[in-house]
């Protein structure tokens, strides 16, 4: 399979208290107003396919509440979940217009698959921290929940049977000239 994409999503929470104090308070509300649990929104969900972009984000990766006093890091592996190889990560993409700016959210071109003769599930590339932050993070007040986006585009070698599921993109029909 050439040129496959899967998208990722990651739920944060991003508060503002400037005192421990007032984020121990935000942090109980947010945790209150979603249920009493914020584990659910500890790391970044995905399809089912073949590899799958884990991602985290945070003063800590696994923590969904952000402050935004604190440097923030983002973390990032490959998994692979199908019963195959990854061929090639050709690129990958960490919150697209979401105004985040950091070096490692964006790949400058295809990613090297460790190879070996025990092929890896999961392999990691190199972090970073956040340099800027969004312009509605800046200055605000109590809490924002956001959800992030993140993408895979690479090339798969399907071994063995497995069940795949072929979505038709919609066609773009070009006007007709009289």
């Amino acid at each position: 399979l050439r040129n496959v994409e899967t998208r990722s999503r990651l739920t944060r929470f991003f508060i503002s208290g400037g005192t421990p104090q007032q984020n121990a308070i935000l942090t109980k509300r947010v945790t209150d107003i979603e249920g009493g649990s914020l584990q659910k929104y500890s790391s970044s969900q995905a399809p089912a396919e073949f590899v799958r972009l884990n991602f985290g984000l945070g003063n800590t990766v696994g923590n969904p509440i952000v402050d935004v006093n604190v440097p923030i890091y983002v973390g990032l592996s490959f998994e692979n979940i199908g019963k195959g190889k990854i061929e090639r990560i050709l690129s990958y993409q960490l919150l697209p217009e979401s105004g985040f700016n950091a070096p490692c959210l964006t790949s400058n071109g295809e990613i090297a698959v460790p190879q070996g003769r025990v092929a890896q599930k999961t392999f990691g590339v190199p972090g970073c921290r956040i340099e800027n932050l969004p312009v509605q993070l800046q200055g605000i007040k109590s809490y924002e929940p956001l959800v992030l986006q993140a993408s895979v585009v690479y090339d798969y070698v399907v071994s063995g049977r497995q069940q795949v599921t072929i979505h038709k993109s919609p066609s773009v029909e070009a006007p007709v000239s009289s």
